[in-house]
Parts: structure tokens; C-alpha cells; sequence
């Protein structure tokens, strides 16, 4: 979900997107209808449908038309995430500007139909190991601070990253 301040520069915006998509023929693309803003997209051959859609001053883009409810409702915050708050941490106190949680991907690979090449299998358990990847930065002093942290499961563990038991990296970036 994008906050957006100018909603017609963001209407525009998935405009150009839809175009983009239509020209592709390996997705189905269809707008959304009865003035909402926004449009799916479905790969050909698979169930998946992609939902880019302009909401409440916000863009969304989301997996079924479900996730733009849930993401848009009243629920929880990602902050309040107890999987966010673990990536989080491993910032070292930088404010996080990017996250991927790789549970929920992983979980979409699994769909049948999904994937279909047997090669997949050869890289199925390295998927599953991945936690997630958050990036963040800040400053200090004249010092542009900025992390990238990448959560790894235990190998045969349902949970918990290696990334968030140690010292977070950094690197940082001068005049």
C-alpha cells in the first residue's frame, strides 16, 4: 500500500501501468469498472489475480480482490506485526523504508498451477528458507547510514532468522 497525495497523478500512474500490462500477452488484463480506479492482472494459466487499485488516498496493489479489503480495513498495522517487528530490529534502530515478508510468497508458490516447471523443486528449499528482506537507513552526525538485512531460516525450522541473532550490518555512506 503507497499513500498518495495527489490522486490524480497516481490515477495516471496505474493508467500507464494497465498500458503496460495490455501490451503484454502473457497476462490478462481487465479494468476494475464501476468508477473504481485501478485494474487485475492474471497471468495466463495460472489463478492468480493481481489487483492494482486507488483507494481512501491510497494505491493498493494486492493478491485478490480480498487483500485490498484486508488491506484497506481496519486490521492490524504491519508495524504491529510481530514478523515485521523482528525484521525491524535488525536495522540496528534505522527507520525501515522497504520489507518483503517470504512466508506469503512462498505459500503462493505452493498453489497449484502456479508453478509448473520441475525445476522449481531444485530450488523449492532454498525458497522456503528465506524470512525476509528489509532495508533501512538514517543518518549520523555528517554520515548517511543505511542497512539491508535478509532473514534465513534454520534449516527444518518453522521459524525464527539467523539475521535477527546477530549484529545488524551496515554500511555508511559519506560526503
Amino acid at each position: 500500500m503507497i499513500k498518495s497525495r495527489d490522486r490524480a497523478a497516481s490515477a495516471k500512474t496505474l493508467d500507464q501501468l494497465e498500458a503496460a500490462f495490455e501490451r503484454d500477452v502473457d497476462v490478462v488484463t481487465r479494468p476494475l469498472g464501476a468508477g473504481r480506479t485501478g485494474f487485475t492482472v492474471t497471468p495466463a494459466g495460472t489463478p492468480i489475480q493481481i489487483v492494482f487499485v486507488q483507494r481512501d488516498g491510497k494505491v493498493v496493489i494486492a493478491l485478490g480482490q480480498n487483500s485490498v479489503a484486508d488491506a484497506l480495513g481496519a486490521g492490524g498495522k504491519l508495524a504491529d506485526s510481530p514478523a515485521f517487528k523482528s525484521a525491524a530490529d535488525s536495522l540496528g534502530g534505522l527507520a525501515p523504508s522497504f520489507y518483503i515478508d517470504f512466508q506469503p510468497i512462498a505459500r503462493l508458490l505452493e498453489l497449484p498451477g502456479v508453478i509448473q516447471d520441475p525445476r522449481f523443486e531444485q530450488i523449492k528449499p532454498y525458497l522456503e528458507r528465506l524470512d525476509y528482506l528489509i532495508a533501512g537507513g538514517g543518518s549520523s552526525g555528517d554520515r548517511a547510514l543505511l542497512r539491508i538485512a535478509l532473514g534465513v531460516r534454520a534449516a527444518g525450522s518453522g521459524s525464527g532468522s539467523f539475521a535477527a541473532a546477530r549484529p545488524p550490518a551496515f554500511a555508511a555512506i559519506g560526503p
